[in-house]
């Protein structure tokens, strides 16, 4: 089960161990919401010390969370991926599809970078998921005025 207090959580369960982190950070966040998301967060996205199985099954389920279980917590998921898309680039594919899909449009300069100056890190699906985001982010945009 996951742990009662925080302090409990950074020392028994933030373990380099990827077996079930998904469904533990998923559960988790059902039980202590925002805080759980801040937490986790800390421990895993903002640290590039991190696997990239590790960040996976985490951003895997702040997915579930923003798309079907806590959808009240989207803004919150949302500031957790900026935070990734710091310390964990590779992800931005995963990430864009999220974010387009939640009509986030405040990352298209981010993703317009990373396709100019980053572009052969990716792989083909995780630029188009880019690509994509960057035209729905466009084409929902108001219009300035003139």
């Amino acid at each position: 089960p996951p742990p009662s207090t925080p302090s409990s959580a950074a020392s028994d369960v933030y373990k380099r161990q990827t077996t079930h982190l998904a469904a533990w950070v998923t559960a988790y966040i059902e039980i202590k919401g925002e805080s759980a998301v801040a937490e986790i967060e800390s421990a895993y996205l903002s640290n590039s010390d991190r696997t990239s199985e590790e960040i996976r099954a985490v951003l895997t389920a702040l997915s579930v969370h923003g798309r079907s279980g806590c959808t009240e917590l989207r803004v919150r998921i949302v500031q957790s991926y900026e935070v990734a898309l710091q310390f964990h680039r590779e992800f931005a594919g995963l990430i864009a599809a999220d974010l387009t899909e939640w009509r986030q449009g405040q990352f298209i300069d981010v993703f317009k970078d990373l396709l100019t100056n980053e572009r052969r890190t990716f792989q083909s699906d995780d630029i188009k998921a880019m690509r994509r985001y960057i035209s729905a982010a466009i084409s929902t945009q108001p219009i300035p005025p003139k």
